[in-house]
């Protein structure tokens, strides 16, 4: 019986690691110095084809396949409350303490080809006494239903800035292993200080 009850559960662990994901969206990071007393962390998920499809066939009520401004407020509104619980599954550091989301601004949707994209904005308040400082930012669904990918050669920016000088790096940060202990998400590490 013992054996019979090990077998199952291992079968339920594998089906379950094939059941997810059920979304992918690749992710730009753009990170902006120029805000007084913040860094603008600017974030841009694009879907995969089939839920761009979804989402276009749910919003796209007139069927011109480009969002307008009343179909974007409606995406925003379900899209951000879905997500202020999750903190937009994007989790943030600066100077190591976590900082929790209160809000995303500029929420935006549009189409590039076939693929539908979000792109939002996070304020995050920086320390004005420090002079030098670091902000880590790593996106990810914990529940794994959700596919995250960072181009790190193409898909980190900064906002050029006569104020502040910086340098990044970017490791898988093992302390952050999640599903099953299958997957460490991709981190950001900004060093930053005043000119």
């Amino acid at each position: 019986m013992k054996k019979i009850y090990l077998i199952l559960i291992t079968m339920a662990t594998i089906f379950q690691a094939f059941a997810h994901p059920h979304l992918f969206a690749g992710v730009d990071l753009t990170f902006d110095f120029n805000q007084t007393g913040y860094v603008v962390v600017s974030q841009k998920w694009v879907f995969d084809d089939m839920t761009s499809k979804i989402i276009v066939e749910d919003y796209d009520l007139n069927d011109d396949y480009k969002f307008s401004s009343s179909e974007i407020k409606d995406i925003e509104s379900y899209v951000v409350d879905g997500l202020k619980d999750y903190n937009f599954y994007t989790d943030i550091a600066l100077n190591d303490e976590n900082y929790l989301i209160p809000e995303v601004k500029n929420f935006f949707v549009g189409i590039e080809d076939i693929c539908v994209y979000y792109e939002f904005d996070i304020y995050v308040p920086v320390d004005k006494l420090k002079q030098e400082q670091n902000v880590k930012v790593s996106v990810y669904d914990k529940e794994f239903y959700t596919k995250f990918f960072l181009n790190t050669s193409k898909g980190i920016f900064f906002t050029e800035s006569d104020k502040v000088n910086y340098e990044f790096s970017y490791y898988e940060n093992k302390d952050k292993t999640f599903y099953y202990g299958q997957f460490s998400p991709l981190e950001i590490s900004v060093n930053f200080s005043s000119k």
